[in-house]
């Protein structure tokens, strides 16, 4: 069988490239054809992944949740399944789908591995596969990108976290969900995960192939409203917390008088407006066996 791997040279503090050579040289003792390419920016991912799902049965992808976003803009329909080899900050979905990072283990998942399907979205002509949020969330995205200058740690997020917390002012935002106007919001998330960002924070049940993702909104977030929604996550469920409004949907638009900042999968999107669809594309993701 042929696999084609990416690695993002800047993921796991540089560790990618060695990462990606370990899994190759695995890959290579069992027999498997390999081709290794570094990427260079996330263009020259999503041009990887066209040409790799062309010549190739397994997709590998080395690094964190942008490297795959990187790629993912690239796949075409009905692409080969994707592994996604973390080595990246947050992990967030290899955290969630239970995927291991060591490289023996990786490559027998790349051989043996179930495919899970994820509907992937887009907005504002991104794809996404895991989670956009509006608002505070958005606005702790831009901080951190705009002081980042290097390789990021878990730990940095909690200065910008602070900061936000003190110094943003949100910017009401109208949500339409699949046609429905559910009025003005300051922070909503939209998600096909279960989790947010850490194990710690949990949203709620979610069907990742279901042809609809989560929507969770906040209307105003203040210090109270926003602490009774962690303490819920951290408690076991985003969804049933007190001022919470939960919907599934399979089109989203959040607008306002004054735009506010939304992130998709973790990277700064802009300002709204937002037009969020799912498309009926789906990525297979490989994934431990049940």
């Amino acid at each position: 069988m042929e696999y084609d791997l990416l690695t993002n040279p800047h993921s796991g503090r540089g560790d990618g490239p060695a990462r990606a050579s370990a899994i190759a040289a695995e890959l290579l003792r069992r027999g498997h054809g390999v081709h290794i390419h570094a990427g260079q920016s996330a263009e020259d991912a999503a041009l990887w992944a066209a040409a790799a799902a062309e010549r190739s049965q397994r997709l590998l992808v080395i690094g964190g949740d942008g490297s795959l976003s990187a790629a993912l803009q690239g796949l075409p329909k009905g692409c080969p399944p994707v592994l996604l080899c973390p080595l990246g900050t947050g992990n967030a979905m290899a955290l969630e789908m239970g995927i291991p990072s060591e490289p023996r283990k990786l490559a027998t998942l790349a051989e043996k591995g179930e495919i899970q399907n994820l509907d992937i979205a887009e907005a504002n002509g991104r794809r996404c596969f895991m989670v956009l949020g509006f608002g505070m969330d958005g606005e702790i995205v831009r901080r951190m990108e705009e002081q980042r200058s290097g390789t990021m740690k878990k730990l940095d997020y909690f200065p910008a976290v602070l900061n936000t917390l003190r110094n943003w002012r949100p910017e009401p935002q109208r949500v339409t969900i699949d046609n429905e106007d559910l009025g003005e919001f300051d922070f909503g998330i939209i998600a096909n995960v279960s989790t947010y960002g850490t194990w710690a924070l949990q949203l709620g049940p979610c069907e990742y192939d279901d042809g609809h993702w989560e929507v969770y909104l906040i209307r105003k977030a203040d210090l109270p409203g926003t602490s009774v929604a962690a303490g819920a996550a951290l408690l076991g469920s985003l969804r049933h917390a007190p001022g919470v409004v939960h919907r599934r949907a399979r089109e989203v638009t959040i607008q306002g008088a004054q735009g506010s900042p939304f992130q998709i999968d973790g990277d700064f999107g802009g300002n709204s407006p937002v037009n969020f669809k799912l498309q009926g594309f789906q990525l297979p993701l490989l994934v431990p066996q049940k």
